[in-house]
């Protein structure tokens, strides 16, 4: 093999990482939803859109070849619904949530200079805080927390670049959403005149998708 042929090699083989970690810190600007079958089909209610926001730190380790990172995170998210003409059963919410994702990227063009990144993977979705937003002459009893399930498991995806800007410094760019797989609202919940949800209310479910930024350094 001659010289020549050598350094074209060199140039075009990716470095070969054994294993290194990542930490860093992101924020994104979400909307938000809640949908359910009977909200959906109750005419003039209109449920929509909440905008919301997530910040906190993100962490990971990078494997071999650069093109795979398994990763972790603690996030605040605030998330919700709205409706368009509330009633006291159909009030907008707001719910806070301490997220904590694992989840696995893939880089598959690293190698060639293509920072595209995609994400996938699960989270535990921890509830700190809760808002029904009652119509002037009502209340809902208790605490709001109470009236929703304190923990909840998501499916995560998301799909951007990570660009880096010197050596060890990346700026991460990214749509991400995330699915909640279990229902949000404790329709058990009872007080003594009853409950908050009608009984034979349908299953809900949580959905973020959303623009996320982010710095990470490199070790």
């Amino acid at each position: 093999m001659s010289q020549m042929d050598k350094i074209k090699m060199q140039k075009t083989q990716p470095v070969k990482v054994t294993s290194r970690f990542k930490l860093g810190f992101c924020y994104s600007l979400q909307n938000t939803f809640m949908p359910n079958k009977d909200e959906e089909n109750t005419s003039g209610l209109g449920p929509t859109w909440k905008q919301g926001n997530m910040y906190g730190i993100t962490s990971g380790a990078i494997f071999e070849g650069d093109k795979f990172s398994l990763d972790f995170g603690v996030l605040y998210s605030t998330q919700g619904i709205n409706y368009s003409n509330p009633t006291p059963f159909y009030s907008p919410i707001t719910l806070k949530y301490i997220k904590i994702p694992i989840t696995l990227s893939y880089a598959p063009f690293r190698e060639y200079h293509i920072p595209l990144v995609f994400t996938g993977g699960f989270q535990m979705s921890n509830l700190v805080y809760a808002n029904v937003d009652m119509p002037n002459g009502w209340y809902l009893p208790g605490n709001g927390v109470m009236w929703f399930n304190s923990t909840l498991f998501d499916v995560v995806w998301g799909v951007g670049m990570d660009i880096p800007v010197s050596k060890k410094i990346y700026f991460d760019i990214k749509v991400r959403g995330d699915y909640s797989l279990g229902d949000p609202d404790n329709i058990h919940q009872e007080y003594m005149y009853g409950s908050h949800w009608k009984s034979d209310r349908s299953p809900t479910h949580n959905i973020t998708v959303g623009a996320l930024f982010g710095l990470e350094y490199h070790f």
